[in-house]
């Protein structure tokens, strides 16, 4: 799997409200039946500081310094649909 970078344009409203879409698979022959989300995402926050390694196997959350605000990924919910 090859992943391609994109970001998302910033929403109104609660961030945490936020539901965005987190990944693509092109499948030609195959369906994916099951997806484990662990290590190996970035995050980008907000405010552009970026950090690398995000595991999302569980709650992620971290500090952003430079802007003095908290980060996180919580709850992460997901569904395989064919498109």
């Amino acid at each position: 799997m090859n992943p391609s970078s994109s970001t998302l344009p910033p929403r109104e409203g609660p961030a945490y409200y936020y539901q965005v879409p987190l990944i693509a698979f092109e499948c030609r022959g195959c369906e994916i039946t099951k997806w484990h989300p662990e290590r190996g995402y970035t995050a980008v926050s907000e405010g552009g500081t970026v950090f690398d390694d995000v595991d999302l196997s569980d709650d992620w959350c971290e500090y952003d310094a430079d802007n003095d605000a908290a980060v996180g990924v919580y709850d992460l919910e997901w569904k395989l649909e064919r498109q």
